[in-house]
């Protein structure tokens, strides 16, 4: 995880724990990568009522609220067109839009926009040696 940009009114441990919660649900390493950074600064309320969207997204109650997690138009779609969103997220510790090699992951409560979880994919250390075997093989070009 990058980072965790929120809208004024919620704090980043709050809409860490939600969507952790969420993503408790799904198998994606991602979601795995939110639960972990969760974990790692507090408890994770349990969810409920979960279902997840291929390609979209999850969803699931925690505390009483529907919250998803997943691509702006799931999450959000207000934010795309559709129901009312909250004001935009904060910055914080990294652009609101990600760079190249970063993920956004869109959080919300009751259809409205509360959080942005930015995570980055780390390059696992045999992969120079792998790629550099590929070549010689000329199996992959650069």
């Amino acid at each position: 995880m990058v980072a965790v940009h929120v809208v004024p009114a919620a704090r980043v441990e709050e809409v860490l724990a939600a969507a952790a919660a969420v993503e408790a649900w799904s198998a994606h390493p991602l979601a795995r990568a939110v639960v972990a950074a969760a974990r790692e600064r507090g408890e994770v309320p349990v969810a409920t009522d979960a279902r997840e969207v291929p390609a979209h997204g999850v969803e699931a109650v925690v505390e009483g609220t529907l919250v998803r997690v997943g691509k702006l138009a799931f999450a959000a779609p207000g934010a795309a067109g559709g129901v009312a969103a909250s004001s935009p997220p904060e910055e914080s510790a990294a652009t609101s839009s990600a760079p190249a090699g970063h993920t956004q992951v869109h959080v919300s409560r009751d259809g409205l926009l509360v959080g942005t979880i930015v995570l980055a994919d780390v390059v696992r250390a045999e992969t120079t040696g792998t790629l550099a075997q590929l070549h010689r093989m000329g199996i992959a070009r650069t």
